[in-house]
């Protein structure tokens, strides 16, 4: 992945507002990095056979490359990690292993290839099942990550805006060090902050504001229902509620992302199995 793309990643992550315009550029990129001198080119033959049988596909998690979220996210998916080029030369070392390992097998299937005169049979359920699959593979890759995102912006609205309220190390603090630092009262510099906190105000609830009033109140107003918000504490349970209303049907949906994967890739494999299994049968 080029300097210029990371970059034009973390900007359209950081200024939403700017996404409709990077896209096309990112889209662009990548189709001009897939494509040499005679045109786009696709896998090597053999490729999605390697990635069946040593990554389940594409599915199997890895160790992440990237060292901005590797904290946070610690393995990935092995489609979204090849993507950087450290994974990359290494799968490709590992493929061309596994070529020299398995060569009578792609050789035999270069060896079904219809004759000149003849006309290869269309098989519409392979082509059905194979979209599926790159669909749903496709589907996975996004879920990853714009949930990966959610969880980032969820964290810096909640767990960290804590932290950055309390006096001290709240990581280092003992269960009672830690109840009494959220019954400290917010100062009005505290409110001015919160009410400004594009983390906060980006996941809370549509059609809710959080506001400082003219009494000096923090107001969170979700419909008609008002909330002070008086101390650490409140800004605390306000992180709980995030995790649990925001992030657990989040990553539930990218739970069923996932099976609905497993699901495609499966069928398409056993398609694929029965294939091969009636093309020897009739040699």
């Amino acid at each position: 992945m080029s300097d210029l793309r990371t970059k034009l990643i973390r900007l359209a992550y950081q200024q939403p507002e700017l996404r409709k315009d990077l896209l096309p550029l990112l889209r662009q990129g990548a189709e001009e990095e897939s494509e040499g001198k005679g045109g786009k080119k696709g896998p090597p033959p053999g490729w999605q056979e390697f990635l069946d049988d040593k990554y389940d596909g594409g599915k199997k998690k890895v160790p992440n490359p990237n060292s901005e979220t590797r904290q946070k996210f610690p393995q990935v998916a092995i489609s979204t990690a090849m993507e950087y080029d450290t994974v990359k030369s290494k799968l490709h070392t590992e493929f061309n292993q596994w070529i020299k390992e398995n060569k009578d097998k792609i050789k035999g299937k270069a060896d079904e290839k219809p004759k000149a005169d003849e006309k290869p049979k269309a098989d519409s359920d392979l082509e059905v099942k194979q979209k599926a699959h790159d669909d749903a593979q496709s589907a996975m890759d996004k879920s990853e990550n714009d949930l990966q995102d959610l969880e980032e912006t969820v964290t810096k609205a909640g767990t960290d805006l804590v932290e950055d309220l309390v006096p001290g190390n709240w990581r280092q603090m003992d269960d009672r060090q830690q109840d009494n630092a959220l019954k400290i009262p917010l100062s009005y510099r505290d409110k001015d902050n919160i009410a400004a906190h594009k983390p906060l105000l980006k996941v809370l609830p549509k059609g809710s504001k959080i506001e400082v009033k003219s009494s000096g109140r923090l107001v969170l107003t979700v419909g008609e229902d008002e909330t002070e918000i008086d101390t650490i504490g409140d800004v605390y349970h306000i992180a709980r509620h995030l995790n649990k209303a925001v992030l657990q049907p989040a990553r539930d949906a990218h739970v069923r992302v996932e099976n609905a994967y497993s699901r495609a890739h499966r069928e398409l494999k056993e398609h694929k199995d029965s294939k091969n299994k009636t093309a020897r049968l009739r040699r």
